[in-house]
């Protein structure tokens, strides 16, 4: 089969496991078990964010040194597009969402994004680290532009990157459906002075 035409339910990594971004490392190692990646999501389940494994159980107290109470949020820190497993590579590349992703990323920060793929909207699986570059590689040998109202499917999830001196930077995460005009008041978890979302 040619490649661009797998669906991204078919070629995504299925050892995921979903927890809200407000809980503990400590609660989120106990549900999430031992798993390739992590889907970070909101207070409604909207995915926001995806932490490696690896990284969620090096962050736990006991081996870190951080404080019991750090959040899964907190270790959040590369933006990631939500797209819909349906979908299939060719038409996914055209998508505002993988196209935002690929020009927000350098070369080598590629291993640092992911997609979050999901189904009926429940995280099915993650194209991150190498396959997300091979992905990404496959744009450049497919027409990605075929047509069609794929552009507007999808959505990315980034967090803020204002912050004042002396203090760590805002962080909190917010999705897009589309690039504003102008960026919206960001809901400043940290109590910053108040600030527009800084992309």
């Amino acid at each position: 089969m040619d490649p661009a035409l797998q669906r991204l339910g078919e070629v995504v990594d299925t050892s995921v496991a979903t927890v809200p971004g407000s809980s503990t490392v400590n609660d989120a190692l106990t549900s999430a078990g031992v798993v390739d990646w992590v889907v970070v999501t909101d207070e409604v389940g909207e995915p926001v964010g995806l932490v490696p494994g690896g990284q969620l159980l090096s962050a736990h107290p006991q081996w870190s040194g951080a404080p019991a109470e750090q959040r899964v949020a907190d270790l959040v820190s590369s933006p990631v597009a939500v797209l819909p497993a349906w979908l299939n590579i060719a038409q996914s590349l055209q998508t505002w969402a993988v196209q935002e992703l690929a020009a927000a990323t350098t070369a080598s920060e590629i291993f640092d994004v992911g997609i979050v793929v999901v189904d009926e909207g429940r995280p099915v699986g993650v194209l991150a680290g190498a396959p997300m570059a091979q992905y990404l590689n496959v744009w450049s040998s497919i027409d990605t532009q075929l047509g069609g109202g794929i552009t507007s499917i999808g959505r990315v999830t980034h967090d803020c990157h204002y912050s004042e001196p002396g203090v760590d930077a805002c962080k909190a995460i917010r999705s897009f459906s589309e690039m504003p005009d102008l960026m919206p008041d960001c809901d400043n978890p940290r109590k910053l002075t108040p600030h527009l979302f800084l992309w």
